[in-house]
């Protein structure tokens, strides 16, 4: 969606997590336009302070998408954004804090998890508070209905914007993965064989070998 209502010059801004991995590949960007993000470094915090940089180095129509956990460590760049009246749009995937880490957390843990959110020690913010307190505007998106509408909506308003939106807490990724083994040991996964898993016959089936023929243990 936010691809949809960009810019000519615009700058999209990424922090870490799932918005770093797919933002930068999902949106067709085009000349003229840019894209800062950590690079797969895992670098919370990163996007509110590379505002600051973007704005200062000549860019215009700033956006910025960055987790509720992330922005947690930027209250002093929030403030001087305000400060300065940079009219930068910035979207907050609240997603009950740090759901990359919970769910690796579930997943390696027996699904014991420790720091991650409001049911295991980090208290999750009020984003309506937090906007109020640095005198920016705000929005509340939550639901699909009208999101494009909505999300245009919010980049067309003047000044700084804080956008929260609502997303699954716990929103499921494929990813290079794994299993456990004969010996109940987490081993990797091959990368024709990724979760979600397919049932093992249809794989046999359908997995190819280098030379482009069926598998020859079909």
């Amino acid at each position: 969606m936010l691809g949809e209502h960009r810019a000519e010059d615009a700058t999209v801004i990424t922090d870490a997590g799932l918005e770093e991995l797919i933002v930068p590949a999902a949106i067709p960007y085009r000349k003229g336009q840019r894209c800062l993000f950590p690079a797969a470094q895992g670098a919370m915090g990163y996007a509110i302070p590379a505002i600051l940089g973007a704005h200062y180095a000549g860019k215009k129509n700033i956006t910025a998408i960055v987790g509720d956990g992330s922005i947690m460590m930027n209250m002093q760049e929030l403030y001087i954004i305000a400060a300065h009246r940079i009219p930068v749009k910035i979207f907050v995937i609240n997603n009950d804090m740090y759901a990359v880490i919970r769910k690796r957390q579930r997943d390696l843990f027996r699904r014991r998890t420790i720091g991650n959110d409001p049911s295991d020690g980090v208290p999750a913010p009020d984003f309506t508070r937090m906007a109020q307190s640095i005198g920016v505007g705000y929005v509340k998106i939550a639901g699909v209905k009208d999101l494009s509408v909505r999300i245009d909506t919010v980049l067309r308003m003047e000044g700084c914007v804080l956008c929260e939106v609502m997303c699954t807490p716990d929103q499921k990724y494929l990813h290079q993965s794994y299993a456990l083994n004969e010996k109940r040991r987490l081993e990797q996964r091959p990368l024709e064989d990724l979760s979600p898993f397919m049932e093992r016959e249809k794989l046999v089936r359908e997995r190819l070998d280098l030379s482009g023929r069926r598998d020859v243990r079909e």
